[in-house]
């Protein structure tokens, strides 16, 4: 019997990818990945609340063996990882003077645990690894917790992006600045104070309208009400920027690019379903 060889986009992380499943705000980064790649790629979704990149190193190569199995001399799998999209960082953040669940990993920590989950893809085959760097926080969210600060989660943002560096584009390792990326939505520049931002509000006195030039009601609307995880709009920004990285670093990962897994419809011939079906699958 002939059996079908998935290749499959794997997205790796905390909540903000447990959570990337979810269609209750309308829109989200797994459903709307799944869409652009219809038939051509699985997306799978590997999110766990409260993880850090401490538990992500412990677990990676059992994630990826259970997606894609190695072949052994009794058994075989042609099933591949085309991309993996790794997303720690918003609780190795957190600020461990305040945080109750031993969740703040330090930043050189951080990034050799990272380097570790990059090394070990890259071992067992993944084509394309995207790291993520953590979003900002609203500080003045009225759930938010006292040890998510956005400038801690700016420097591990940071530091994603040197660990993404050190491998560089040749080693198919790119990085996508969610931090940034929000707070070019919500309009922000350097020379402003950094929306959100419990301090920045103590020291400059902002009321309501000084805080919407400042990009605080944009946040708002990205953030869910901890201040910590993401809206549907927020889910949105993640998606725009992950896929014009992927358009941009390569172009081979482009849904237009990509055969189905089986043929369109009008390229079945009816009268030889046999042979026209499987025309250009790979099987396992």
């Amino acid at each position: 019997m002939r059996s079908v060889a998935v290749k499959k986009i794997i997205l790796f992380g905390d909540s903000q990818t447990e959570q990337s499943s979810s269609q209750s705000g309308g829109f989200n980064l797994a459903p709307a990945l799944q869409h652009e790649y219809w038939s051509k790629l699985q997306v799978v979704t590997h999110g766990y609340g409260g993880y850090n990149t401490e538990h992500g190193r412990h677990i990676i190569d059992a994630i990826l063996q259970a997606e894609a199995p190695l072949a052994t001399r009794t058994t075989q799998s042609r099933n591949s990882v085309k991309l993996l999209v790794i997303s720690f960082g918003t609780n190795d953040a957190a600020d461990p003077r305040h945080n109750k669940h031993s969740q703040s990993v330090p930043i050189d920590r951080y990034m050799e645990n990272l380097s570790h989950m990059v090394e070990a893809a890259k071992q067992r085959g993944v084509e394309a690894v995207v790291l993520i760097g953590p979003g900002p926080v609203n500080e003045l969210a009225p759930e938010a917790p006292l040890d998510r600060l956005t400038e801690r989660a700016r420097l591990y943002s940071d530091a994603t992006a040197q660990v993404a560096r050190q491998f560089g584009t040749q080693s198919n390792v790119a990085f996508v600045d969610l931090w940034h990326a929000f707070m070019d939505v919500a309009g922000w520049t350097a020379e402003q104070p950094i929306p959100g931002r419990r301090e920045c509000v103590e020291e400059v006195h902002l009321n309501a309208l000084s805080q919407d030039v400042a990009g605080f009601v944009t946040l708002s609307r990205l953030l869910a009400s901890d201040g910590v995880h993401f809206t549907a709009e927020g889910y949105q920004i993640w998606y725009s920027v992950l896929l014009q990285t992927l358009r941009e670093q390569w172009p081979a990962l482009r849904s237009e690019n990509l055969k189905t897994i089986f043929p369109p419809i009008f390229d079945i011939d009816p009268s030889n379903l046999q042979a026209s079906l499987w025309q250009h699958l790979e099987e396992a």
